[in-house]
């Protein structure tokens, strides 16, 4: 390892910091004459009394402009507006007074004196208006983030700073092979992506509500086209955007093959469930309102997703279950073909019991539920001559079974042993006798004394 070579302190390189010195000389004199100065000083002082004028004003008004809101229910468009104008109350009243300021100081006073107010009145004009054009959005980010971009758009050309802030993205930039990547090209490939994402979901809602009012469409191909419109909108989105700011399109198929692999390799399953909820779309073996039976899980197909499928059972617990599971696994479907289950219900009678009158007597007890259906109709059968007594076994039938089978079971059997009490026929249960094979003394001892307190 080589010695350390000892260098004088004045032969080391310094920064140069010249650069630096004279972008903060000047930012210092652009602050001296144009924020230092009287008018600014007096106009910022003005602006921050009127502020807070607003808000005691707005204080005041607000419950009386949300009670008056809540009258304008038959009129949603208007009342998501004049909701919207409520929360930004402060803001408007603000922008009312400033305004009003502005034009007296332009009339009475110089025009130095009432510049930054009618900046300032420019860019409240510009947020309140944008707040008011964004509140058609239902998604409070959506409506949120479209609000503040569109707003900073404004903000800088009402400033005179759109060229200059567009010429500084421009320079921040990295050369990527022939394609030079900056700011302003990530910037713009961002809103163009937005922006179109949400005219594809607009576009999907819209066509959504419209095949909900079809009646010819059953739910499941109803769920296959909204899935393949979402995909191809999304899609054409994405290439669009990536159009609009000038990526070139051949470039994808080295792009797509990679992606390919990628997928071959780490999305399998993914893949998978994406293949098997088109197939289950398809063949409509499963679709939303089934009430079905997957590996255990008994519940109501709620929705039907591109991975998996949404399953809500009778204590209102959502299972979301992988689409795979339903081509690769045993699925009992109780509403897929036909509404009738038949159901079954197994009891035992002692052999003193008559079997004919048993058979009667669970036909009659199956028939008094209401949700049994009459055709086909109950049978009772005797199944075999058990340990303890005559096995039966009472078939019904019913066509609603998503309301549920264990409590028509649950009423029959209650039927049932009425009507066997009523005739004093018993229902055995088991009894075991316990034999010793040699002699077993049994002796009986007094109890010991109690013990003294």
């Amino acid at each position: 390892m080589a010695a350390p070579v000892d260098t004088p302190l004045d032969d080391l390189p310094l920064p140069d910091w010249r650069g630096w010195i004279d972008a903060a000389r000047d930012g210092l004199e652009w602050v001296q004459l144009y924020v230092f100065v009287a008018p600014v000083a007096a106009q910022t002082v003005l602006a921050l009394l009127l502020f807070g004028l607003a808000t005691l004003i707005a204080r005041r008004l607000r419950p009386i402009a949300q009670r008056w809101v809540v009258r304008l229910k038959t009129m949603r468009p208007l009342q998501r507006v004049v909701w919207t104008l409520t929360k930004e109350l402060r803001l408007v009243i603000f922008l009312v007074l400033v305004t009003v300021a502005g034009r007296a100081l332009t009339f009475y006073g110089p025009l130095d004196y009432a510049r930054l107010l009618g900046i300032l009145s420019s860019l409240l004009t510009a947020w309140v208006v944008i707040r008011v054009a964004t509140s058609i959005l239902q998604n409070r980010l959506a409506r949120r983030t479209a609000a503040l971009v569109v707003w900073s758009i404004a903000a800088l050309d009402i400033t005179n700073l759109y060229e200059p802030t567009v010429n500084v993205l421009d320079a921040v930039a990295v050369q990527v092979g022939s394609v030079r990547l900056s700011a302003l090209l990530v910037v713009q490939g961002a809103l163009w992506l937005a922006a179109l994402l949400w005219g594809a979901a607009l576009l999907v809602k819209v066509a959504d509500r419209r095949m909900q009012a079809v009646a010819d469409i059953s739910p499941s191909i109803r769920v296959l086209i909204g899935k393949l419109l979402r995909f191809t909108l999304v899609g054409l989105a994405i290439l669009l955007a990536l159009n609009a700011i000038g990526v070139d399109m051949t470039a994808l198929a080295v792009f797509g093959g990679g992606l390919g692999l990628g997928i071959g390799i780490g999305l399998q399953r993914v893949v998978a469930n994406l293949v098997s909820g088109v197939v289950l779309l398809m063949d409509r073996s499963v679709k939303p309102g089934d009430v079905i039976e997957v590996e255990g899980t008994f519940g109501w197909v709620d929705a039907m997703q591109a991975r998996f499928v949404s399953l809500i059972t009778r204590d209102r617990k959502e299972i979301l279950i992988p689409n795979e599971d339903f081509i690769t696994n045993r699925v009992v479907n109780w509403s897929h073909s036909d509404d009738l289950v038949r159901l079954e219900v197994e009891f035992t009678v002692s052999y003193d019991a008559d079997p004919h009158l048993v058979r009667e007597l669970g036909v009659q007890a199956a028939r008094k539920p209401p949700r049994v259906v009459e055709k086909p109709v109950p049978v009772c059968h005797l199944a075999e001559f058990g340990d303890n007594g005559l096995a039966f076994v009472l078939r019904f039938w019913v066509c609603d079974a998503p309301n549920g089978v264990v409590n028509v079971k649950g009423q029959v059997l209650l039927a049932l042993w009425d009507l066997l009490k009523e005739h004093g026929i018993g229902i055995p249960y088991p009894h075991r006798d316990i034999k010793m094979r040699e002699p077993v003394t049994v002796r009986m001892e007094p109890p010991p004394p109690p013990a003294e307190a």
